[in-house]
């Protein structure tokens, strides 16, 4: 029997937002946010701060509009 594709519990949830990178680099910044918020000590209401880290840290920040 095969096993559901279903998520599981501690897996990060990625925001539709950031579809535009597609599939490798949005698991890349996921999985980098969700190791910035077990490093904080899984501390809630730091999604955004995590996930902006992490595209910053891989190299994979948008060019912010000045």
């Amino acid at each position: 029997m095969a096993q559901s594709q279903g998520r599981r519990p501690h897996d990060p949830v990625i925001p539709p937002i950031i579809e535009q990178f597609g599939d490798v680099a949005e698991t890349e910044i996921a999985r980098r946010a969700y190791e910035l918020y077990e490093q904080r000590g899984c501390a809630h209401g730091h999604d955004v701060d995590d996930w902006l880290l992490a595209e910053q840290q891989l190299g994979l920040a948008r060019p912010s509009a000045a």
